[in-house]
């Protein structure tokens, strides 16, 4: 089930660490560590020199594990750890694509509402979706 992070006043969406999401920023093999309809993050495992740097604007790709294609992602690099080897995008715009990527993702992982009444778990669905007709950014 994905845990949803706690709402801090610098951001506009919770940060969602699962399910994991591949991802291909620059030719580079990566995976999510956490993602919002604002932003992903990003850990970069394949041991190349890490010359990302803030305010780089980067496009890659995201999907699914298993899926050989993933939408096409753009973004502004926000933050760069290279100890942790992580990179930190805020998302230029989302496209339907990733909407449609991200949506199909809570909707397969978060448990029934009556589940998440029960055990008090994060807002329901409806309230973390952002409209999808508004560009994030």
């Amino acid at each position: 089930m994905p845990e949803l992070s706690e709402e801090t006043p610098r951001r506009r969406f919770h940060r969602i660490d699962r399910p994991c999401f591949a991802a291909e920023l620059g030719g580079r093999r990566a995976v999510t560590k956490d993602w919002s309809w604002g932003g992903v993050a990003l850990r970069i495992d394949d041991g190349a020199p890490f010359d990302l740097r803030p305010d780089q604007m980067v496009t890659g790709r995201i999907g699914w594990p298993q899926s050989p294609d993933g939408c096409v992602i753009r973004g502004r690099v926000v933050r760069v750890d290279p100890r942790s080897r992580t990179v930190a995008l805020e998302l230029a715009d989302l496209g339907e694509e990733v909407f449609q990527l991200f949506e199909t993702a809570l909707r397969a992982h978060l448990p029934p509402r009556e589940a998440r009444v029960e055990a008090e778990a994060p807002a329901p669905l409806a309230d973390i979706l952002p409209d999808r007709r508004r560009a994030v950014g």
